[in-house]
């Protein structure tokens, strides 16, 4: 079973409700998405604002809850806090196999990568986030400052998990930064600063009645198993802030939210594409 949590979102800390808004909207979001947290700092709700810009004041552990935990666990890190500027949200996120229970990672962990906001909106925009008990994936402020991330176990040539390894994506599509990292119960590999996709060199992803969108992949450090969560597309071939319903890699048919903000030089090889992800 599948889950999708979606909201319009204000994206700013210029109050202590604006903060405690969208920190509890992601908190409920991922245990939708049928995450378990295993730790908080405080509770929502009147949780100060940061004094500071890229200040994190609140800290979560979030835990997968599929067959594999007991063989490789995944924990989620998430800081929430303050962006470039101190009324502009932002987020630190990091994956590790262990936690001490006290809010800290341990055993094998990622890098600790900061997903900042650089803009205030009080309209609300577009968000998401889309999940199972061995994945979880999201967009923030989609027509904002857009933030993006996508963790998911490895997958063999049917796309069925396994407990190779964990792969986590994430980015801050303002301003440019996108990352990969893939993680086993031995070793962190490096964290790359561009997402792998291969895109023919220009134009269009149309071949006769069929549209193609391009799982992306990671390094550890041989190409892994494609995602299931995140894509690239053109732009020419699916309409921008749609959600199409397309068949997977591993032939299952999966919906997809087809971002149109902006397109971004490091997330593939190959043409200009824009990013797609999992949406049910």
């Amino acid at each position: 079973m599948t889950r999708t949590y979606n909201a319009t979102l204000v994206e700013s800390n210029s109050s202590v409700s604006y903060f405690n808004t969208w920190g509890a909207w992601i908190h409920a979001a991922l245990a939708t998405a049928g995450l378990s947290c295993v730790y908080q700092s405080a509770t929502w709700g009147s949780v100060a604002v940061p004094t500071a810009a890229t200040t994190y004041v609140l800290t979560e552990v979030w835990a997968f809850t599929d067959s594999l935990q007991s063989t490789l666990p995944v924990y989620i890190q998430i800081k929430y806090g303050s962006g470039t500027g101190v009324n502009y949200p932002g987020l630190t996120l990091q994956v590790g196999t262990g936690t001490d229970g006290s809010g800290n990672l341990s055993g094998v962990t990622s890098a600790v990568t900061a997903l900042t906001g650089d803009a205030v909106n009080t309209t609300g925009l577009p968000s998401f986030i889309s999940g199972d008990t061995n994945r979880v994936c999201g967009m923030l402020w989609v027509t904002g400052s857009l933030m993006v991330f996508a963790i998911e176990r490895t997958h063999d040539s049917s796309g069925s998990d396994t407990s190779d390894g964990i792969q986590v994506w994430c980015g801050s599509a303002r301003s440019n930064l996108f990352y990969y990292q893939y993680i086993s119960a031995t070793a962190a590999g490096t964290q790359f600063t561009h997402w792998n996709a291969a895109l023919p060199p220009s134009g269009t992803g149309v071949n006769g009645s069929n549209v193609a969108i391009y799982p992306v992949r990671g390094w550890n450090p041989g190409e892994t198993t494609a995602s299931k969560q995140i894509f690239i597309y053109f732009t020419a071939d699916i309409t921008a802030y749609s959600a199409p319903t397309v068949t997977g890699w591993d032939g299952s048919s999966v919906t997809v939210y087809a971002n149109g903000q902006a397109s971004y030089s490091n997330t593939f090889y190959g043409g200009t594409g824009y990013i797609a992800m999992r949406y049910d």
